[in-house]
């Protein structure tokens, strides 16, 4: 059905507006208009509703589930058929979902004590919730968490199963079981120990903020969840009593029989852990932190979820792989045909003016259906010039993609920008071009459906890729992000080796990003022909030294220190000859020692880049190391050092220390000289070799001489 807007009438419902989308349905907040209250509103999925014997499957599912009184359950008041669709009316809770909020751990042991009181009555009456997980817990006003969606998945497992046995196209739901036990592949009975699992591995995370495993593609999962036995909480996260660990590890065995037996079992022992006991005796906390965003889920991508269980022979464990990835397949593509391939209802989804969009902002998982894979942490959305514009960067591997993203309405996003990748990880051969495409929400502001067109340069060729993205779960800073990617393997290359050479205006784009973040990238002038060159005589006497204006204001060949309160100052320059670098000083101690790092060029992986570093101690080098795809080789250094002090009076005793250095072009690998506009790094530290180990006094760059991978950008002017 097409999405309902605030204030449309639904049968006896008023909608207020939209709480959420799943792979069951819509959920709306709506007032009964009978009863004058206001109420949750579940409008199921009509791909499920289709079947005729669904309905009769959940209604008796529902006698069930109504038998639940308990005040950590949400009550399920009743189902309504209108028209050609199928409702369930529940309790609304107004606290938003465990997947919207931060906890500190006192409120992580209060809500998690609510959910086993309420799974412990559950098993108790031989109910299995099957789909425990944190957008199924629901937290009130008062801070009590409350369980929802009893019986859901089993319909929805049914239904899958029965759409893949007939091998339909039609089973178009999203959703996977993130939380669920290993056993859940081998399509075995559900448990109480099931749902044990599930709040084990909630605890875990909520403790550890973080999943026990990190594969990302489905095969590298299975064999982390075969191979690698979860480390235990006690030893990724600090002050955990030997109690809890313990209890969290037994909750969350491969082997169902080594869990505790059911939520009161669990709880029991719950009770016993001296962090617990101290929680439950403290009022619960008034206030909870919200997400930065709306709802991010801190949990593990689309894929990361309960897979198999070492199996005790290879055919079996073989047949958990295969439906492993089976099942990833048709989820991803599931999620594709009904969210990218499906018409756009423009009159039913437009953005009324009282709507609040989308907002996704933030980093995001990709998940590439067709090659089944997982790229964790590769897209970033950053705020663009204008409220409903955002701007994209994505890279992985070989490939990096700039976009801008506008927002169309309230579940669509169009993108158009640029692409660049290396075909292989040899780097032999480069392609880019442009990119269109269109985005659809498959739950707002977490999953998103993607359909991106490329176009080649080079030949004019099209492709089109289909990709999911998903809010990551870590809490990734946009600095964090772009942190990660400077670090990558072909990024550099791509930018700085392919991009700026072919005058990419977009290379541009995505520097700035990054000098946004780190600092700006600073120019060096070229030394005209009515200057003359630097005399190596350690004094910065020369005309071609002197500060311009423009330098002073914009930082252009002259770069600042930090501490950056101080006077003393680096200045670059270059010719045709070499890049020269000037020091002066004030107050420096007479044996100053200069370390510096140089990168020119970046090879393929970046870390594998040339790179030179030296020392130098009153005007003469005293070190030097070369070094060639991680390993250091012999070089024959032809650096020229010069350094000098310049008194300042009878009263002043400190003195002003000045020093150059040329860094000839010949003595690098390349030899030509640096071409207008081609980028350097640069790192640079000033120290008192009397007090070995000390802080530097003065850092340009970052504080390691040898990451000169992340040292202050260098662009030749023209």
């Amino acid at each position: 059905m097409s999405i309902l807007l605030e204030g449309s009438r639904f049968g006896k419902y008023r909608i207020i507006r939209q709480l959420g989308r799943g792979g069951m349905g819509v959920v709306y907040l709506a007032e009964d208009t009978m009863l004058a209250r206001e109420i949750a509103l579940k409008i199921l999925d009509r791909a499920m509703t289709s079947d005729a014997s669904f309905e009769e499957r959940f209604r008796q599912e529902a006698r069930i589930i109504a038998r639940l009184k308990h005040p950590n359950v949400v009550q399920v008041h009743a189902l309504e058929r209108i028209g050609d669709e199928l409702a369930i009316e529940m309790e609304y809770i107004d606290g938003g979902a465990l997947s919207e909020v931060i906890l500190d751990r006192a409120q992580a042991i209060q809500i998690i004590h609510d959910i086993l009181e309420a799974l412990a009555c559950c098993h108790g009456m031989g109910i299995i919730h099957r789909d425990v997980k944190p957008s199924n817990i629901l937290i009130s006003s008062e801070h009590r968490a409350l369980l929802t969606d009893f019986g859901l998945s089993k319909l929805l497992s049914a239904h899958h199963a029965s759409m893949v046995a007939a091998i339909s196209t039609s089973a178009l739901f999203v959703g996977t079981p993130r939380y669920a036990p290993p056993e859940s592949w081998d399509a075995q009975d559900a448990s109480a120990r099931w749902d044990v699992y599930s709040v084990g591995m909630i605890l875990y995370e909520e403790f550890a903020r973080r999943t026990p495993y990190d594969a990302e593609t489905p095969f590298a999962l299975i064999k982390q969840i075969i191979e690698r036995p979860i480390t235990p909480l006690h030893e990724v996260a600090e002050g955990v009593s030997p109690e809890l660990s313990a209890l969290v590890s037994s909750m969350l065995k491969r082997e169902p029989e080594k869990r505790p037996e059911d939520a009161a079992e669990a709880l029991e022992r719950f009770h016993k852990c001296p962090e617990v006991r101290d929680a439950l005796a403290t009022d619960r906390s008034t206030v909870l932190r919200k997400r930065p965003v709306t709802p991010a889920p801190r949990r593990d991508s689309l894929l990361k979820a309960g897979a198999p269980a070492a199996a005790p022979d290879k055919k079996r464990r073989f047949l958990r792989a295969t439906a492993l990835v089976a099942l990833c397949s048709v989820l991803a593509a599931a999620a594709l045909l009904r969210w990218i391939n499906s018409p756009v209802d423009r009159s039913a989804s437009h953005v009324p003016a009282n709507s609040a969009p989308a907002v996704p902002f933030g980093v995001y998982n990709t998940i590439d259906p067709a090659r089944q894979q997982i790229w964790n942490d590769q897209w970033l959305m950053r705020s663009g010039a204008h409220p409903d514009e955002y701007q994209v960067l994505a890279a992985k591997d070989t490939h990096l993609w700039q976009m801008r993203a506008r927002v169309m309405d309230k579940d669509t996003l169009s993108f158009s920008g640029n692409w660049a990748e290396y075909s292989d990880t040899t780097a032999r051969t480069f392609q880019y071009g442009t990119l269109t495409g269109t985005g659809r929400w498959i739950n707002v502001n977490q999953d998103l459906s993607l359909a991106l067109q490329f176009v080649s340069s080079l030949d004019g060729a099209h492709q089109e890729g289909s990709y999911v993205l998903n809010r990551s779960p870590r809490d990734i800073s946009e600095v964090i992000f772009l942190r990660e990617l400077e670090k990558s393997a072909y990024f550099p290359a791509i930018l700085y080796n392919e991009l700026f050479p072919r005058q990419a205006a977009w290379a541009l784009e995505v520097e700035r990003c990054f000098a946004a973040a780190f600092g700006p990238v600073i120019t060096v002038p070229f030394i005209r022909g009515d200057a003359a060159a630097p005399i190596m005589d350690g004094r910065l006497s020369e005309s071609c030294w002197r500060i311009s204006e423009l330098e002073n204001a914009e930082g252009q060949g002259l770069l600042r220190n930090d501490p950056q309160e101080t006077p003393d100052k680096m200045i670059l320059r270059y010719n045709a000859q070499g890049l020269y670098i000037g020091w002066r000083i004030q107050s420096a101690p007479a044996s100053a020692r200069i370390s510096l790092g140089l990168m020119t060029h970046y090879q393929t992986p970046a870390t594998e880049s040339l790179r030179w570093s030296a020392q130098i101690e009153q005007g003469v080098i005293t070190a030097i190391r070369h070094v060639q795809r991680g390993q250091g080789v012999p070089w024959n250094c032809n650096w020229i050092a010069a350094s000098s002090s310049i008194a300042r009076g009878a009263n002043t005793p400190d003195a002003t220390w000045e020093s150059e250095l040329l860094i000839p072009f010949d003595g690098l690998a390349d030899t030509r000289p640096a071409r207008p506009g081609e980028r350097w790094r640069l790192n640079c530290h000033l120290t008192n070799p009397q007090f070995p180990g000390r802080e530097p006094l003065i850092t340009w760059g970052v504080k390691n001489v040898s990451e000169v991978e992340h040292g202050v950008m260098l662009a030749f002017g023209s």
